[in-house]
């Protein structure tokens, strides 16, 4: 279904389109914040098109505060619509009086105390050119501490000024203070972003009426912790603006008194870089959530779903990636994350990142700076990959729970970081025989052929070709690269695993699968249907880089002991 987007002004000196608050949501009918599933063709036009009795409506509010009649008039023409009002942080435009019988309403920069009856909210955003900005600044190591260029117009910019000063006066910490004479005549867009992308902090004091500013998800875009302030230069109340906005998990530091800006600032200094990767990966989940906010919305509106037969929508594929001795290097993720895009170019990846085990705290600093590089990566590098990043150690089955919260296909792929696919691989097929029930899981093999030491746990002799494939029934559970049922591998966890273990899925499913085969026969394997994809000639499907190498396999924490 196309979906069209009307870039809507009533005045002629007034542009219905290009405003720099407008970047986040160019940016999310674009697809570049993230492309969904079931996503929806998104067509533009500057005024309403007969073609079209539904659709979402993009107004500068600002300028609009006093055309509530003819705006209610013209959205009376939609069956149902979405409305986005941009551009309106002073809240004078009278969304209380909007009145539409199936609508869903969004604000930027909300005035929680008047937007109480909105359904979303927006940000201010970035402008337009930022990602792009900061892409080309790259991936460089954070050399200052903090940066902050911008106006000083108001009594929280300088209090925060104040307290930069005084910071800067401490030799200990490196940091650039630019004050600007007016909005965008600071420094070239380029040196600012090329200044960010190099920052560890950003203070983030308040705009002119909410504490949102852009240069706090600038901030963001670039890596660096965001100090965001809690207060508005009116007012002197703390808002708590950005859990109203975000929720209750927001990871970065938010500040009542900028006399304390040295503290906080220190703080976050001395966690670097995973604090920093802690907050990138948040906000990269953030935006995948936005973008799907709009999807469920339409689909509510509409009262369907986007369905396609496009891989993209089909099958989402989890990653897990853990400590090992050759980072900070990203090559060995990146061959596998390759070999995938080659495959199911656009299909949801998630990133399972794992914490750090006690027995490998030697490689936290070199693993820190690898995930750094990886989030950099889901950012920039890579499109539909989202990073899915665990402070402490949790290990590949608790990883793999939350994971499935996220996918939204009927079918996963696993992938563990050191093994790369390779060959020929007909995912369509493979998709339509888990989609049909006749398979819960199907291994990509690792081997040319079936080892003479693993026949015992086939139960084929030949090949049986289903849906056009030739498979194989196996006895044997393994993680190396297979498709299943996302919501069989969901039963699977809840079923085998703990909240609190800590453990590779393989090391405890091989064996119920085992003994229910073992004791039941095809019965008890019915309970499985796990399959190995076996197809003429060479089965070799995936490959291993070896992440591990020479380190020992530790133990893990099942059902409250350490087996």
């Amino acid at each position: 279904m196309i979906v069209p987007v009307f870039w809507k002004s009533y005045h002629q000196e007034t542009p219905n389109r290009g405003y720099w608050d407008m970047g986040i949501i160019e940016h999310i009918f674009s697809k570049e914040i993230w492309n969904p599933v079931g996503d929806y063709e998104f067509e533009h036009h500057d005024d309403f098109d007969s073609v079209f009795d539904y659709g979402i409506v993009v107004i500068p509010a600002r300028y609009h505060a006093k055309d509530i009649d003819q705006i209610n008039s013209d959205l009376a023409k939609l069956r149902w619509c979405i409305l986005i009002l941009a551009g309106d942080e002073e809240a004078t435009f009278p969304v209380e009086k909007i009145n539409h019988p199936r609508i869903k309403t969004y604000v930027m920069t909300p005035n929680f105390d008047r937007h109480k009856s909105v359904d979303g909210f927006l940000g201010d955003g970035w402008p337009p050119d930022a990602p792009e900005l900061i892409k080309v600044a790259g991936l460089v190591n954070k050399s200052i501490d903090w940066f902050f260029a911008g106006q000083i117009t108001h009594t929280r910019r300088q209090q925060c000024k104040k307290a930069l000063v005084s910071i800067k006066k401490d030799k200990k910490y490196t940091g650039h203070l630019v004050e600007t004479e007016k909005f965008t005549e600071g420094l070239p867009h380029q040196e600012y972003y090329n200044y960010m992308a190099s920052a560890k902090v950003a203070p983030c004091p308040s705009g002119p009426e909410t504490p949102d500013t852009f240069r706090f998800y600038e901030a963001l875009e670039s890596g660096c912790v965001p100090i965001a302030d809690d207060k508005t230069r009116k007012d002197d109340k703390r808002t708590n603006y950005w859990r109203k906005l975000f929720g209750d998990d927001i990871p970065f530091p938010v500040i009542t008194d900028w006399r304390k800006l040295k503290g906080v600032m220190v703080n976050m200094i001395d966690r670097y870089p995973a604090i920093n990767n802690k907050i990138f990966a948040w906000w990269q989940l953030k935006k995948r959530e936005l973008a799907y906010q709009i999807t469920d919305d339409i689909n509510y509106l509409a009262e369907t779903e986007s369905i396609t037969d496009d891989l993209k929508d089909l099958i989402t594929v989890l990653i897990p990636t853990s400590p090992i001795i050759n980072h900070p290097d990203t090559s060995m993720i990146e061959e596998t994350i390759s070999t995938i895009r080659e495959r199911l170019p656009n299909s949801e990846i998630i990133l399972m990142i794992d914490g750090v085990r006690d027995e490998q705290k030697k490689f936290k600093s070199q693993y820190d700076e690898y995930v750094r590089r990886l989030l950099w990566g889901t950012n920039f590098v890579w499109h539909n990959v989202v990073p899915l990043f665990f402070e402490e150690h949790k290990h590949q089955a608790a990883m793999t729970r939350e994971a499935l919260k996220l996918a939204r296909t009927p079918t996963i792929m696993f992938v563990e970081h050191d093994a790369p696919l390779c060959q020929e691989i007909p995912f369509k097929n493979l998709i339509e025989t888990v989609r049909s029930g006749e398979a819960n899981m199907i291994r990509l093999h690792h081997e040319a052929l079936i080892l003479d030491v693993h026949k015992h746990m086939m139960l084929d002799k030949q090949p049986i070709t289903i849906h056009g494939i030739p498979l194989v029934r196996t006895s044997q559970w393994s993680q190396r690269p297979h498709v299943a049922s996302t919501e069989f591998y969901r039963q699977m966890i809840d079923k085998y695993f703990e909240a609190g273990d800590k453990t590779m899925i393989e090391d405890i499913v091989h064996s119920p699968l085992m003994e229910s085969y073992k004791i039941l026969g095809k019965a008890g394997w019915n309970n499985w249907k796990v399959w190995i994809y076996a197809p003429e000639g060479d089965m070799k499907r995936s490959y291993h880089t070896d992440g591990r190498g020479a380190e020992p396999k530790y133990k893990m924490f099942v059902k409250g002991k350490m087996i």
